[in-house]
């Protein structure tokens, strides 16, 4: 759940959802683009949702949350996408910098602050090939001296 200055983001008079934040000028690329052929996209609470069709997730299981700062986030993102498409892993991502800049903040919930996609494996098999992928392709935190 958003703190609640993050309902305020949407209008600064009408408490609002923050899915209805005007952030058209500045969604991330993958947020316009359509999924190939076998893919389904969806979009919910300013997050988008590209799930394989006929792929089924299990009842219970993993899910992985990649962060990444707002300079990069684009190209993460792109990179989440490439490895889910070529592996068929279902997965989500803030639609834009200004909400991943809102559930980043101070006083974001703790439940998802920082995360900019949440990935979904099917298996132990495809939890462990995304580890390995992206962890190696992914930019590394840099961490002060």
């Amino acid at each position: 759940m958003p703190t609640p200055g993050a309902f305020l983001i949407a209008d600064p008079v009408h408490v609002d959802s923050p899915a209805y934040v005007a952030d058209t000028a500045n969604r991330f690329p993958l947020a316009g683009q359509t999924p190939p052929d076998g893919w389904r996209v969806a979009e919910h609470g300013g997050w988008v949702m590209w799930h394989p069709t006929h792929a089924h997730l299990p009842q219970q299981g993993w899910k992985v949350h990649v962060s990444a700062g707002l300079d990069d986030a684009a190209d993460v993102l792109d990179l989440v996408r490439d490895h889910c498409v070529r592996h068929r892993v279902a997965f989500k991502f803030q639609r834009s910098r200004r909400l991943a800049l809102v559930n980043n903040e101070k006083y974001a919930h703790r439940a998802g602050s920082g995360k900019l996609a949440a990935l979904y494996p099917a298996d132990d098999t495809a939890l462990r090939r995304i580890l390995d992928d992206l962890g190696t392709r992914l930019p590394r935190p840099v961490r002060p001296q």
